[in-house]
């Protein structure tokens, strides 16, 4: 959204200047009435199993340290509402993280590798782009395909062509089945630093515009806490490894994988049989509030008995992430057919419980004060 960004873009530069030691190569320049932020992002790296994000895999690492930053200008030191995340003029988020995009990791050309329209990396950010609804101004969008999901057959047993190098050369005992994914996300932190999403017990939920242009069966939101995020040194993420991948050992076939097994809530297609009023997709090129309270949250519907077993219970003051995730429900889910996907995202918020009953951020009411992560959302 045009106009709303200034105290964010002077509380990133603030940011920035005590950690310009990250910055390497990439300029940071401060000129009269204008900044530009630089570092912070990154790309991702995913997959599932069991059936593929209806199974448990490799989420990646989404977030980390670099990616270019927007630009924006104004003459007065604006107060900064740490409860706007994004207004979209920026791949910055006002509690110190950053935007960034993510795909699998299987190799392109590969039957079982998604695209997406804007890769960022350690020194390429997420540009805004300008919404054809004037309304909206800048936004954040992204377009692409993820292909039908690996073979069950072949994750089952761990075929070496199912499993994912990245992972594997990061945590060598690893053996995490690279299903393929893409999605759009953000660290709350600078390197992923767990944030405490409840301000102090102040909000329970964030609320987001979303805009899809083609038809898609499904976006589901996740937020990723220590316990079923994998760490990426490469990324120079700040948090410990507290969650359990595939292994050897411990395969997809007997056992559970809380990495990547992220707490969600799914927003289905019109007529899908799963939506109701607070988490159907509005139909294509149209403009929505959507809501996601961390009492809508729940585990993935793939996750198996072990995996759950594992699973330590969703906890807001420890978030480290919020993706929005396209990937195939299953391998027979299209009946082997690709889905495309083009989504828009545009004013993020942290939002309290009077903000959660206004009917403007379409909250679910029956789901305000009930426990985090009691949802059944998929």
């Amino acid at each position: 959204m045009i106009g709303k960004w200034v105290g964010v873009c002077k509380g990133i530069l603030i940011h920035m200047q005590t950690n310009i030691v990250h910055i390497r190569s990439l300029a940071l320049v401060v000129l009269p009435l204008q900044c530009v932020v630089a570092c912070g992002g990154t790309v991702a790296n995913n997959s599932t199993s069991n059936g593929g994000p209806s199974g448990g895999g490799s989420y990646g690492s989404p977030g980390g340290a670099g990616s270019v930053g927007g630009v924006t200008s104004d003459s007065t030191l604006a107060v900064l509402d740490k409860s706007i995340l994004s207004t979209g003029d920026s791949n910055a988020i006002s509690s110190g993280g950053y935007w960034w995009t993510y795909t699998d990791h299987n190799a392109a050309g590969s039957p079982y590798h998604a695209t997406i329209s804007q890769v960022t990396s350690a020194v390429v950010g997420l540009l805004p782009t300008a919404d054809s609804d004037p309304s909206h101004g800048n936004v954040l969008q992204v377009s692409g395909s993820i292909p039908p999901a690996l073979p069950w057959a072949l994750v089952s047993v761990q075929d070496p062509s199912t499993i994912d190098r990245y992972w594997q050369a990061v945590y060598p005992d690893s053996a995490i089945p690279d299903y393929p994914a893409a999605g759009i996300g953000f660290g709350f932190r600078h390197f992923n630093a767990p944030f405490d999403g409840t301000g102090g017990g102040k909000w329970i939920g964030i609320a987001f515009d979303m805009k899809v242009s083609v038809n898609m069966q499904t976006v589901w939101v996740s937020m990723p806490t220590p316990g079923t995020d994998l760490p990426d040194p490469n990324y120079a993420d700040n948090f410990a490894n507290q969650c359990q991948y595939y292994t050897a050992t411990n395969t997809p076939a007997i056992g559970g994988e809380s990495c990547f097994a992220y707490y969600r809530k799914g927003v289905f297609a019109s007529g899908s049989g799963s939506g109701n009023a607070y988490n159907t997709l509005a139909n294509p090129g149209s403009w929505k509030r959507y809501c996601v309270l961390y009492s809508e949250v729940s585990p993935p519907n793939w996750a198996n008995a072990a995996t759950l077993s594992m699973l330590p219970r969703f906890d807001p003051t420890q978030l480290l992430k919020v993706s929005w995730d396209m990937y195939q429900p299953s391998e027979q889910g299209r009946a082997g057919v690709g889905a495309s996907f083009d989504v828009s995202l545009d004013n993020v918020s942290l939002i309290t419980t009077v903000q959660a009953k206004d009917p403007l951020n379409n909250c679910d009411p029956e789901r305000i004060g009930l426990p985090p992560g009691s949802g059944d959302a998929g």
